[in-house]
């Protein structure tokens, strides 16, 4: 997991759970009223952890795509040029023009 994703799994953590505790009365919210808002912050911030998290894993099979994608290029081997006799009629047109 990325240090995005980790941030965001901790604010949802932790949004989630004093929002649980303001929705069953254990917290009286009336002495803070902006613990209401600890209830739709840690909805938004799962919200944004599972993208996070989905993203996290496409990245990761992207990279390995492509150091396979280079690997693969490193061992191909150059080609040769062309020596006269593959040429065969290709050079025929060039003799005529000289």
């Amino acid at each position: 997991m990325s240090r995005l994703t980790k941030i965001l799994r901790t604010l949802t953590i932790g949004n989630l759970a004093v929002a649980a505790l303001v929705l069953t009365d254990i917290v009286d919210a009336s002495t803070v009223p902006s613990f209401y808002g600890t209830f739709p912050l840690g909805v938004t911030c799962l919200g944004m952890f599972l993208i996070s998290l989905a993203l996290d894993k496409e990245v990761a099979v992207f990279d390995a795509e492509q150091i396979e994608r280079a690997k693969a290029k490193q061992t191909i081997p150059l080609s040769t040029p062309a020596s006269p006799e593959r040429l065969g009629e290709h050079q025929t047109h060039l003799d005529r023009a000289a």
